[in-house]
C-alpha cells in the first residue's frame, strides 16, 4: 500500500511538472489566437520559442499541447485574414473621404505658400520696415494677395458645396473625421492670420502715405504764403474801395427829392450803369489777387490747399463781399429808377389811348358785326343739316365734295367770329401786354354783351365742326368698305379676263396682263386706260355671273393704289388687281369652294406665298370665307380657306 502511494504520489508529481510546464505555452497560445495582422508574426515566434523551451519537459502533454499550438495558429491565421479582409474593406470604403482630405490639403499647401511668401517678402519687419519708394508696390502685391485669398475662399466654397458634402457622414471612423476637422480649423486659422497681415500693412501702408501727403501739404502751404505776400490784393481792394466811394456819391440824386431834369438823371443812371460795371471788375481783378491758382492731381490735397488759401484771405475776401453788396445797391438803385421810368411812362402812354380807345370801342356797329357773324355761322349748320341721312345715301366722292363745302363754310365762320373780336376790342397787338390788359379792362363792361353774344355763335359753330368730323369719320368707313367692295369685284372681273386670255393655258401672267392695261405702251396705267379696260373686256365675263365694276368702285381702287395720283406702275398694278397671301397656318388645298363637296388637292405648308385669283367667297356650310388660290411654288390652283369660323387665321394677306 505504501508503495502504491509512493507510485500515484510520484505520477501526481509528474502530472503537476508536466501541466506547469504547459501554461507558458499555452499563454502564447492564447495571445496568438487574439492577435491582429500587426502582431502575428512576433506572437507566432513567441509561440515556438515557448514550444521549443517547454518540449523537452512537457513529456505526456507533448502531443496534446503541440495539437493546441497548432489549433492557435489556424485560428490565428483564420483572424488575420479576416482582419486583413476588414481593413481591406475600410479602406475602400473610406478611400474618397480620405482623397477628398488629401485633395483640400493640396488646395491648402499652395495657399500656405503664398501667405508665406507675402508675409516674408512684402510684410515689413523691423530690420525692413516699409519705406515710401516701397509703397506702391506694396499696393500692388496686397491686391494681388487679396485676389488669392478671395479666389482661394471661393474654391473652397465651391468644394464645400459640390464635394465636403461627402464627409459630413456620420458614419465616418473618428481619425477621418479628426482629420477633417483638424484640416478645416488649420486652413480657418490660415486665412484669418493673412487677413490680419493684409490690414496691418494696409494701415502702415496709409501712414506712410498720410505721411508724404502732409508733406506735399506743407510744401503747398509754403508757395500759397510766398504768393500771397507778392499778390498786390491790397492794392486793388484799396482800388477797388475807392471806386466804390465814387459811385455811392454820384448815385446821391437818386436817393433824395429829384429835382433834376429827367434826361439828365436818365443819363446819369447810364453812367453809373458802366461806371458800376467798371467797379465789378476791379473787384473780380482784386479777388484773383487774393486767390491763387491752386492745382494738384490728388483732389485732397487740392481740397486742402484750397481751404488754406481761404483762411489766408478770409478778411479781404470778407471785404471784397462787402464791396460787392454796395455795388449791387447801386444796380438796384438804378433799377429802380429805370422801372419808375417805364412806368411813368406806360402811364402816359395809357392815358393818351384809354379815353380814344373807349370811344373807338363805343362806337362799334356791334349789332351789324353780330349778324355777320350769325349769318355765316347759320350758313354753316345749313351745311350740316340731315349729314346723318346724307352718310346713308351719298356716295363716298359725294360726301368728300360736301365735307370740304362744310370745310369752307366753317373757315369762313371763323374768320367772321375773329374779325368781329378784333373789332369788339381793337388793341393794337403791337403795345406791351399790361398795357393791352389795362386796355381790355377798361371797356370790360362795354364789350361783356358782345362777347357773351358771340360766345353763344361759337358754341353752335363748334357743333358744326363736331358734326363735320364726325362727316369726314364716316366717310373713311364707307370709303373702306366702297374699297373691300370694288376690290373684290376688280379681283373676280380681272381673274376671268386671265382664266379667258390663258386660252387653256392658265391664268395670264401678271405682266402680259399690264399690257394689255397700258394701251398707250408707256409703261404705266393711266387712270383712263384703268377704266377703259373693264368697259372694253365687260363681254369676256358675260354668261359667268359677273357684273363690271362701276366707273366709282374702278376710280376707288385706282386712287388707293396709284401714289402719285396720275398713273400705276406694274408693282402698283399687281397690288390693284390681285392679292397675294401667305399661309401662317397649315391649311388644306381642295378642287372646289365647298369643302363637303370637294377633294384634297394637297397640303399647303407654312410660309408658303399664293396668288389669290377668286374670291374671297362665303362657305356657307362651315361659315368661312374661303378664295380660290395659285401656288407660286408649283403653280397648283384651288380653294383654302382665309380664317376659320373660330377666328383662327390661316392665310395673311401680304400686299394689302
Amino acid at each position: 500500500l505504501v508503495f502504491a502511494a509512493m507510485v500515484l504520489t510520484t505520477q501526481a508529481q509528474i502530472l503537476l511538472n508536466e501541466t506547469q510546464a504547459a501554461h507558458p505555452i499555452r499563454r502564447a497560445v492564447q495571445k496568438v489566437r487574439v492577435c491582429s495582422p500587426d502582431t502575428y508574426d512576433e506572437l507566432q515566434q513567441e509561440l515556438k520559442e515557448a514550444l521549443a523551451n517547454g518540449e523537452s519537459e512537457l513529456g505526456s502533454l507533448l502531443q496534446q499541447v503541440q495539437a493546441e499550438c497548432e489549433r492557435g495558429l489556424e485560428l490565428a491565421r483564420r483572424r488575420v485574414e479576416i482582419i486583413n479582409q476588414q481593413r481591406a474593406e475600410e479602406a475602400e470604403k473610406y478611400a474618397r473621404p480620405m482623397e477628398l482630405i488629401q485633395e483640400m490639403a493640396g488646395l491648402f499647401e499652395s495657399f500656405q505658400e503664398t501667405a508665406k511668401h507675402f508675409q516674408e517678402q512684402v510684410c515689413p519687419t523691423e530690420e525692413e520696415p516699409l519705406t515710401s519708394e516701397k509703397v506702391s508696390d506694396a499696393e500692388d502685391q496686397t491686391k494681388t494677395f487679396e485676389q488669392q485669398i478671395k479666389e482661394f475662399t471661393q474654391t473652397l466654397k465651391d468644394f464645400a458645396s459640390g464635394k465636403a458634402v461627402e464627409l459630413q457622414d456620420k458614419s465616418l471612423p473618428a481619425h477621418i473625421k479628426s482629420s477633417w476637422v483638424d484640416l478645416v480649423k488649420r486652413i480657418s486659422d490660415c486665412t484669418k492670420e493673412a487677413q490680419k497681415s493684409i490690414e496691418a500693412l494696409k494701415k502702415e501702408i496709409a501712414k506712410i502715405k498720410l505721411a508724404a501727403k502732409q508733406e506735399l501739404l506743407d510744401a503747398a502751404k509754403e508757395r500759397i504764403t510766398e504768393k500771397l505776400k507778392q499778390s498786390q490784393a491790397a492794392s486793388g481792394i484799396a482800388d477797388a474801395t475807392k471806386a466804390v466811394q465814387y459811385l455811392e456819391e454820384k448815385v446821391t440824386p437818386f436817393l433824395r427829392l429829384r429835382t433834376r431834369p429827367e434826361e439828365e438823371l436818365n443819363a446819369l443812371a447810364d453812367e453809373l450803369s458802366s461806371d458800376a460795371e467798371a467797379a465789378d471788375a476791379t473787384l473780380a481783378g482784386a479777388l484773383e489777387q487774393i486767390r491763387p491758382d491752386v492745382e494738384d492731381d490728388d483732389p485732397e490735397i487740392k481740397a486742402a490747399m484750397e481751404a488754406f488759401a481761404f483762411s489766408q484771405t478770409r478778411l479781404q475776401t470778407v471785404k471784397i463781399g462787402q464791396l460787392k453788396g454796395r455795388v449791387q445797391r447801386i444796380y438796384n438803385i438804378i433799377a429802380r429808377h429805370k422801372k419808375d421810368l417805364r412806368k411813368n411812362e406806360r402811364l402816359k402812354v395809357i392815358a393818351e389811348l384809354k379815353q380814344p380807345f373807349i370811344e373807338k370801342v363805343k362806337a362799334v356797329a356791334v349789332a351789324e358785326l353780330l349778324e355777320q357773324v350769325t349769318a355765316a355761322v347759320k350758313e354753316a349748320e345749313q351745311e350740316v343739316t340731315d349729314l346723318g341721312k346724307k352718310s346713308q345715301t351719298l356716295s363716298p366722292a359725294e360726301m368728300s365734295e360736301l365735307a370740304d363745302k362744310i370745310d369752307a363754310k366753317v373757315a369762313a365762320a371763323k374768320d367772321s367770329v375773329a374779325d368781329f373780336r378784333q373789332q369788339l376790342c381793337p388793341v393794337d397787338e403791337s403795345l406791351e401786354e399790361d398795357i393791352k390788359q389795362i386796355l381790355r379792362d377798361a371797356v370790360a363792361a362795354d364789350v361783356k354783351s358782345g362777347e357773351q353774344k358771340l360766345g353763344m355763335q361759337e358754341r353752335k359753330l363748334t357743333r358744326v365742326v363736331n358734326l363735320a368730323t364726325s362727316f369726314r369719320a364716316d366717310i373713311g368707313k364707307k370709303k373702306a368698305a366702297l374699297l373691300k367692295t370694288a376690290r373684290g369685284a376688280v379681283l373676280k372681273f380681272v381673274g376671268t379676263v386671265r382664266e379667258v386670255e390663258g386660252n387653256g393655258d392658265g391664268h395670264l401672267a401678271m405682266e402680259d396682263l399690264f399690257n394689255l392695261f397700258d394701251a398707250d405702251k408707256d409703261g404705266s396705267i393711266s387712270e383712263k386706260e384703268f377704266l377703259a379696260f373693264f368697259q372694253d373686256n365687260t363681254s369676256k365675263v358675260e354668261g359667268k355671273g359677273l357684273k363690271t365694276p362701276s366707273e366709282e368702285e374702278l376710280r376707288c381702287v385706282f386712287t388707293k393704289n396709284a401714289e402719285d395720283g396720275d398713273n400705276l406702275t406694274l408693282d402698283q398694278f399687281k397690288r390693284a388687281v390681285s392679292v397675294t397671301m401667305e399661309v401662317v397656318k397649315v391649311t388644306a388645298l381642295t378642287s372646289g369652294l365647298s369643302v363637303q363637296k370637294s377633294e384634297v388637292v394637297r397640303e399647303l405648308v407654312l410660309g408658303e406665298v399664293l396668288e389669290v385669283v377668286e374670291g374671297p367667297e362665303f362657305e356657307a356650310a362651315i361659315k368661312v370665307n374661303r378664295v380660290k388660290v395659285k401656288a407660286y411654288g408649283d403653280g397648283v390652283t384651288g380653294w383654302a380657306t382665309v380664317a376659320g369660323n373660330a377666328g383662327t387665321p390661316y392665310l395673311k394677306e401680304k400686299n394689302a
